[in-house]
């Protein structure tokens, strides 16, 4: 006689550890304030994203993403973009 499967049962503390990802979700701070920043100031200096992510240091997809809030801009990036001679 086989025993019935036994059925895994979740500890809620370990809830968190699911194995489907959340969907990502873009901050209300990210694209209205810090891209829509970041657009405005790149082109009141009158430079493309090309060379303004030459001077950062990262793609122009990267700062394409940023100013569209896709990808959230860290604080370290901040400082670098900052202190870029842009």
């Amino acid at each position: 006689m086989l025993a019935p499967p036994v059925q895994s049962v979740r500890h809620p503390a370990n809830a968190r550890f699911s194995c489907r990802r959340r969907s990502r979700q873009r901050h209300a701070v990210d694209r209205p304030r810090i891209g829509a920043r970041l657009r405005s100031t790149r082109q009141v200096l009158g430079i493309s994203q090309k060379i303004f992510a030459k001077k950062v240091g990262v793609s122009f997809q990267q700062i394409q993403k940023y100013e569209k809030g896709i990808n959230r801009v860290s604080a370290g990036m901040l400082v670098k973009i900052c202190q870029s001679k842009a």
